[in-house]
């Protein structure tokens, strides 16, 4: 039995509480370095040495005792002998004394008595500056240009924490502390299915009254841009046996399945209550234009989302509903895409009470204000619409006309979540 419509907030609330449940996060695994950019820890992570493991210097130079130049000046010079010349990787064998300077290239560790470092560019010296020749200096050290042992990270410091996600940077890090394996959250499994008589293969030539498959593409698509591993199942006929056969394989083999098709009152709409009667469903019906015929739910430890046939409403639905409950699966503790503030572009007549989720696309007015441009043809059936739009342009619930200038909410389709605009 169909639900009351709830809005758009409610039902994102309502997919967001039921991904987050402990039973549908993925399982921990273990993967090598390069396989864990873009995922989260699943544990925290240590440092096994200090960081960097030694006193170093952060410039080539030469390696001295600062007191040996308190005196210095472009009048009175300091002159030292050059004792040593060692690069990255090499250890000096000399105990540096006040008089004496170490040549030293950027990265290598200090000589034992060395408290500071010259960069070579304040130094003139002898012949080629190597060992024997000596070096001018003509201003005391007024900085040391040495890293010190342990400046990243200690033996035992938490270098990273669980439910980070792991990007370039953080591959480094874990490279320089000895984590060559990561936990991480597994890529969910994600099963898509498209429901439809009228549906052939995106090979096929479309006989009169049939059209090719473009949703399981899309969603499809969608899933692979959050890392998952998709299955895309073979279109199933508005066959009620088959469908819920078709979902039943579905659920068994992945984490969360995605059908769209057969998601309204029709007669031949048999998708929403096969899921109610699998399993759970939270919602059925969303005051969201397009795709208010739509459900999310469950069936055992598998969520499930039912989508509009219409191609628009399937997408939409999916980055509102279906994104947020697959990065919750995996970890990450931000869900939502960041949100700008505009003013329409191009005013709006609404007769329908339902929130509207426009495609559309941001521009910068001749004020500086930021513009919401909304794409002129707005057909839930459309899909170039959708392939050109970069924001979902919202025009909330009630009916009237929205004019040029009004306040509107975007949400970023080309932005990725936790990033502050």
């Amino acid at each position: 039995m169909s639900q009351d419509m709830i809005s758009v907030d409610e039902a994102r609330q309502r997919t967001i509480e039921l991904a987050g449940n402990a039973r549908f996060r993925t399982p921990v695994e273990e993967v090598d370095l390069f396989a864990a950019v873009g995922r989260v820890a699943a544990a925290d992570l240590i440092s096994d040495i200090d960081v960097a493991p030694f006193d170093n210097t952060a410039m080539d130079g030469f390696a001295v005792v600062a007191s040996s130049l308190k005196d210095a000046s472009e009048e009175v010079p300091v002159e030292l002998e050059i004792v040593d010349w060692v690069g990255a990787g090499v250890v000096s064998e000399i105990i540096l004394k006040p008089g004496e300077a170490i040549r030293i290239m950027t990265g290598g560790i200090m000589p034992q008595g060395a408290d500071a470092v010259v960069k070579i560019e304040d130094t003139t010296f002898t012949g080629d500056g190597g060992v024997g020749e000596r070096v001018r200096i003509v201003a005391p050290v007024t900085k040391t240009n040495v890293r010190k042992a342990g400046e990243e990270a200690k033996a035992g410091d938490v270098v990273v924490r669980k439910g980070e996600v792991i990007r370039a940077a953080t591959i480094g890090l874990l490279a320089s502390t000895g984590n060559t394996v990561v936990p991480v959250y597994a890529r969910p499994k994600v099963g898509v299915i498209s429901i439809g008589t009228e549906l052939v293969a995106p090979s096929v030539k479309p006989e009169p009254g049939k059209i090719r498959d473009a949703n399981a593409y899309v969603l499809g698509a969608y899933a692979l841009e959050l890392g998952c591993e998709v299955n895309l199942y073979p279109i199933v006929r508005d066959d009620e046996a088959a469908i819920r056969a078709l979902f039943e394989q579905a659920i068994d083999e992945c984490d969360f399945v995605v059908s769209s098709g057969g998601a309204s009152n029709g007669d031949f709409d048999y998708a929403i209550e096969t899921v109610r009667d699998l399993g759970e469903v939270v919602f059925d019906c969303v005051s969201l234009r397009p795709g208010k015929a739509q459900a999310f739910g469950c069936v055992g430890d598998t969520l499930v989302e039912v989508l509009s046939g219409n191609p628009a409403a399937a997408a939409v639905g999916f980055q509102l509903f279906g994104r947020p409950a697959l990065r919750a699966m995996q970890g990450y503790a931000e869900l939502d895409r960041p949100v700008s503030d505009a003013v329409l572009a191009q005013p709006t007549r609404k007769k329908e009470a339902r929130a509207f989720y426009q495609r559309g696309h941001l521009e910068v007015g001749e004020n500086g204000e930021l513009l919401a441009c909304q794409e002129e043809k707005q057909s839930s059936a459309l899909l170039s619409e959708m392939n050109r739009s970069t924001v979902l342009i919202e025009l909330p619930q009630g009916t009237g006309t929205f004019e040029v200038g009004t306040p509107v909410k975007c949400l970023h389709l080309d932005i990725d979540e936790g990033v502050v605009i």
